[in-house]
């Protein structure tokens, strides 16, 4: 037993202080319990990020229903060099038993994602 399952840690606790570079973005859609399918209606985005000091890489769930940007805008800043950094608003990770890989894992969600204006802002180098 755990004592932290069904508990709501802040990220700030597991990363004090960080900020995350975006690998990718993709539409979260609805689940219909009843038909057990994903239905058209999207209810947030799945941002996979790298976190800036260790490098852990894991993806967030964010309830915000507009973008940070298009996944496509994403590639495209990419492609032009440019490091896409953000901090998120309320983020908590939530651990939780999978019967899928039969160990504990982590379901990590914020209601916010919050776009960095320059990498050197983000990383505290001014």
């Amino acid at each position: 037993m755990t004592l932290v399952q069904n508990k709501a840690i802040p990220l700030e606790c597991i990363f004090p202080k960080s900020r995350f570079f975006v690998v990718n973005i993709s539409p979260v859609n609805e689940f219909d319990e009843t038909t057990k399918k994903s239905t058209e209606k999207v209810i947030g985005y799945k941002y996979l990020v790298v976190e800036t000091y260790q490098y852990t890489r894991f993806q967030i769930k964010v309830t915000q229903r507009t973008p940070l940007m298009t996944a496509d805008e994403l590639e495209r800043r990419r492609d032009n060099g440019e490091n896409v950094f953000v901090s998120f608003k309320n983020a908590t990770v939530k651990p939780y038993y999978s019967s899928r890989t039969k160990q504990l894992e982590d379901s990590i969600a914020a209601d916010e994602i919050i776009l960095a204006d320059r990498d050197d802002d983000v990383l505290g180098l001014d």
